[in-house]
Parts: structure tokens; C-alpha cells; sequence
């Protein structure tokens, strides 16, 4: 058995860490001052900025007025492809889930509901295109 042997109180007050409770406090509070400021003047260089872009008389939209009708098309297209691909993500990760015996049956909804919802943008496209969408039901036969 080992003699517990005292040890001498200067030594003992030298390896006890001082006030690094109050440091670290310290050093939180000036970080969340900065970070408070940071946000202060981040939110007024936004509200200011659309302030001094508007013009007397000037359009909204720019010059034309297919800008809105544009933008949206060009929305609607970029989504459906992004959704569709996005289904093949989730299919990919539903057959690697089932691989490694995890649920997978939620990755497979999301996927067909992303095809599901890429044919929908496809569809508003076509619209939008002016095109007719003709539902075909024969097969080829």
C-alpha cells in the first residue's frame, strides 16, 4: 500500500489552472458581441442596398415584361431536372440502405415522389412553352 503523502500547498496552487473558467467566459461574451455586430450591420447593408437601387419611373421587372415569365420557365426547367436526378439519388441510397439491411423504403417514396413531382414541373413546362401534351395511351402496339 502506498503512504498518501501531503503535498506542500504551493505546489498544489501552482498545477491548479487559475481562472481559466472566467477566460473562456470572458472570451464567449466578446465573441458574441462581434458576432452581434457582424448581424447588425450585415442586416442594414441588406435593408440599404435595395434602397438605393430603385430609380424614379424606373421597371421593376427591367424593360421587358417577359422577365417574370421568362425567369419563371427557366425555374420550372432547372427544378424538374435537379428533381429528377434527385430520384436517382434517392433510389441509389434506398439500394444501399437495403444492402446494408437499414429501412429503405423511405428513400424509395422520396424517389418516385421526386419523378413524381418532375413530371408535374415537366407538365407546367409544356404549358408554359405554349406546347400541347397529349396523353398517348397506346404502347407502341
Amino acid at each position: 500500500m502506498h503512504a498518501h503523502v501531503p503535498v506542500p500547498a504551493h505546489r498544489a496552487a501552482a498545477h491548479r489552472p487559475r481562472y481559466d473558467r472566467f477566460r473562456s467566459v470572458r472570451n464567449r461574451i466578446r465573441l458574441h458581441s462581434v458576432a452581434r455586430l457582424a448581424l447588425s450591420l450585415a442586416l442594414l447593408a441588406a435593408i440599404a442596398a435595395p434602397a438605393l437601387a430603385q430609380q424614379p419611373g424606373g421597371d421593376i421587372f427591367g424593360t421587358s415584361d417577359q422577365t417574370v415569365g421568362n425567369g419563371f420557365r427557366a425555374f420550372v426547367k432547372y427544378m424538374r431536372a435537379g428533381l429528377f436526378l434527385l430520384g436517382f439519388v434517392f433510389l441509389g441510397l434506398a439500394a444501399i440502405n437495403k444492402g446494408a439491411d437499414k429501412p429503405w423504403g423511405g428513400k424509395v417514396a422520396a424517389g418516385l415522389g421526386c419523378w413524381g413531382f418532375a413530371g408535374i414541373g415537366s407538365l407546367l413546362y409544356s404549358f408554359s412553352q405554349g406546347e400541347d401534351v397529349d396523353l398517348d395511351t397506346d404502347l407502341g402496339s
